[in-house]
């Protein structure tokens, strides 16, 4: 699916495995397969620690789809390395969807005594929130 592949098409581009035939590749099959893998590599990724990366900068932004408002949150290390830390849906990016936001972070193991830079765009609710 992340390749463009539809789930109608997904047998087409498997690669034969001998005389046996392929199972479980039926468009509804395939789709089950994929919500439940995105769904637990979701959770795993919104339950991750961030306590244990040295973050000098966190970065806040709100990206925005036709129904909804996605706050995400992104950490760069003293290495210059980006981390990916959370996201949180909103209908806006109002003060309350960004707290939550903060919240989890700091209740995974984010420090928020740490001095570090905030970037955010200037958004009412961003800025509210950091505050």
């Amino acid at each position: 699916m992340l390749n463009g592949l539809a789930t109608r098409r997904y047998r087409t581009g498997l690669e034969p495995v001998g005389d046996l035939p392929p199972l479980a590749t039926g468009k509804s099959a395939i789709s089950r397969r994929f919500v439940a893998g995105t769904t637990r590599k979701l959770k795993e990724f919104l339950e991750r620690d961030p306590s244990q990366l040295d973050l000098l900068v966190l970065y806040l932004d709100g990206i925005e789809t036709e129904e909804h408002t996605i706050v995400v949150a992104m950490g760069i290390d003293a290495e210059g390395r980006k981390h990916p830390l959370g996201l949180v849906e909103g209908s806006t990016e109002n003060r309350r969807v960004c707290q939550q936001l903060l919240n989890d972070l700091v209740r995974r193991g984010l420090d928020p005594d740490r001095a570090r830079l905030v970037v955010i765009d200037g958004g009412k609710g961003l800025r509210s929130a950091v505050k």
